[in-house]
């Protein structure tokens, strides 16, 4: 295990419960629990590895490319060229997309408490927030791959991706709409083990 956890909290009422939690456990000489925003606290020394579930339901929600990038640039021991363990879990955050049939098309304008609180362009409903594991949506062509942050190169990278994306979208002897397209997140833990949430059950949404 890890001979020293910094924990970074910026809810105040979190990172109390987390430092009792520590306490009770009495780790406390282990784990440290520094309350603040990630971009303005210090680290009393930088560390090997850091740990973060910065993930929305799409892969650059919630600032991530601007924190994580910072974490990489001050928080992270440099390494040689020899040792090139990772240093990012997860390693990389993925945005898919697909064209998709929204089985209440002709309805979702009036239904509730599935609307995006995000702003819709103008002449635009808002996105729909679906479960991950809904039965709602019918997949019109395979996904591709929109976004792919790569939290090990973060410091690196480029600030923009520009992708050019098509999609094969078999016939069918049955009408079908297009209702958009949805996005959802697919994380790369590390080379191993790959977080698919399409289709299961989990607090990450499709947005269409």
């Amino acid at each position: 295990g890890a001979k020293k956890v910094y924990a970074i909290e910026r809810n105040h009422a979190a990172a109390e419960r987390a430092t009792e939690t520590v306490l009770r456990a009495g780790l406390q000489d282990k784990v440290t629990v520094i309350e603040g925003d990630s971009m303005m606290v210090e680290l009393p020394e930088r560390v090997d590895v850091v740990v973060s579930e910065l993930i929305g339901s799409i892969a650059t929600q919630e600032g991530v490319e601007a924190i994580i990038r910072d974490a990489s640039r001050r928080f992270l021991k440099p390494q040689s060229n020899a040792d090139r363990r990772p240093q990012m879990i997860p390693e990389r955050c993925q945005t898919c997309i697909a064209p998709v049939e929204y089985r209440d098309h002709d309805w979702y304008q009036w239904k509730r408490g599935v609307q995006s609180r995000g702003k819709a362009e103008p002449g635009s409903l808002r996105p729909l927030r679906l479960q991950s594991d809904t039965q709602d949506l019918d997949f019109l062509a395979e996904p591709q791959l929109l976004e792919d942050f790569d939290y090990s190169a973060a410091a690196s990278a480029e600030l923009t991706q520009t992708r050019t994306i098509s999609f094969d979208v078999p016939a069918s002897s049955v009408p079908r709409k297009f209702s958009g397209f949805a996005l959802w997140t697919r994380v790369v833990v590390d080379s191993e083990d790959v977080v698919e949430v399409s289709g299961k059950k989990s607090h990450w949404a499709y947005v269409v």
